[in-house]
């Protein structure tokens, strides 16, 4: 059963090569290098870091459906590493750039929240092996 999508959102998701995209939201790219100081002297005084390990997940708000259920529950209880796209514009520019990679789901909230209507769920996916989340473009 398909669920009308409620926002104008035009991001394409996908999970384990399903189509979700009406079931998310506010999806959030995040992509982060630690920050490590390389502590020396130098002329100018300023202050030199390294780019230290990646992070690299993505937080999207969810519609809580059946179909989500079914998707996602099982994936995160058997802590299932799986495939995630990201395709920012994508129901509408399908040439976009898509972000791909193996993630894990790492939180599974309630079901709903009282006195919120439809959207009850901020999911986070991280990356879950040393290949990351990679942009790959053209579709």
């Amino acid at each position: 059963m398909a669920v009308t999508k409620k926002v104008g959102s035009y991001t394409e998701v996908r999970i384990d090569g399903t189509d979700a995209s009406d079931k998310f939201d506010n999806v959030t790219l995040e992509f982060n290098d630690e920050e490590i100081p390389a502590p020396s002297f130098n002329s100018g005084g300023y202050v030199e870091t390294l780019p230290g390990s990646r992070a690299q997940a993505v937080t999207a708000s969810a519609y809580y459906t059946t179909e989500l259920y079914t998707l996602l529950y099982d994936l995160w209880e058997n802590r299932t590493i799986f495939e995630l796209g990201i395709q920012p514009n994508g129901l509408v520019d399908s040439g976009r750039e898509t972000y791909v990679g193996n993630v894990r789901l790492i939180n599974w909230p309630p079901a709903f929240q009282f006195g919120q209507a439809d959207k009850a769920a901020t999911l986070r996916f991280v990356a879950a092996d040393n290949s990351g989340i990679l942009a790959v473009t053209g579709s």
